[in-house]
């Protein structure tokens, strides 16, 4: 009789357990949902390697969502249309910029978003599930776009700066250089 007092009680007691785990999760679902949330579209020409959805999304390098979406625009294949979720409480702006800059040296990006000026209106929340509806975020070139677009320009000045001329004068250079520091070696002794 007592050993099925035992299983009786330890059942009992297994039930609550699940039931609360239960009601927390759908607690903790709830509390999720309920937490309002803002969606923008940003259009980025070219590449986006490194970014993903779920990736961060960050507002002056402070976590504030989620890449939700990444697809190819289809107005225009050349761009790239990234869908964010921001906590609806984020001021982005009309001139508010986003960025995609590289976390750290893995080649994982994120969406990195500039305020914009104070006397710019902030973006209104759209309640629409139509990314078509969403407002846009304009997008600049992250620094290493930048340098790739210029990466031939600085090819050529390389190139300019490395002429049959230069390489002879900086030889010269070295050769007079290297001539005086041994005259001054030889008059210390």
């Amino acid at each position: 009789m007592e050993t099925r007092a035992h299983h009786l009680l330890i059942g009992s007691f297994m039930l609550v357990f699940l039931t609360a785990i239960i009601m927390f999760t759908l607690w903790l679902v709830k509390a999720q949902e309920d937490e309002e949330i803002a969606r923008y579209n940003i259009y980025f020409n070219g590449s986006v390697a490194g970014l993903g959805v779920g990736g961060d999304v960050r507002f002056n390098g402070i976590k504030v969502g989620n890449v939700s979406q990444i697809t190819i625009d289809r107005e225009d294949t050349s761009r790239v249309r990234v869908t964010v979720e921001v906590a609806a409480d984020t001021p982005i702006r009309g001139d508010s910029e986003a960025t995609l800059q590289l976390q750290g040296i893995t080649g994982i990006s994120f969406v990195q978003i500039l305020p914009g000026t104070r006397a710019t209106p902030i973006l209104p929340v759209v309640s629409s599930n139509d990314p078509s509806e969403y407002p846009t975020i304009r997008s600049r070139p992250s620094a290493i776009e930048a340098l790739f677009e210029a990466a031939p320009e600085l090819l050529q000045r390389a190139t300019q700066v490395l002429s049959d001329e230069n390489i002879l004068n900086l030889s010269g250079f070295i050769s007079d250089l290297r001539q005086v520091s041994h005259m001054l070696a030889s008059r210390q002794d």
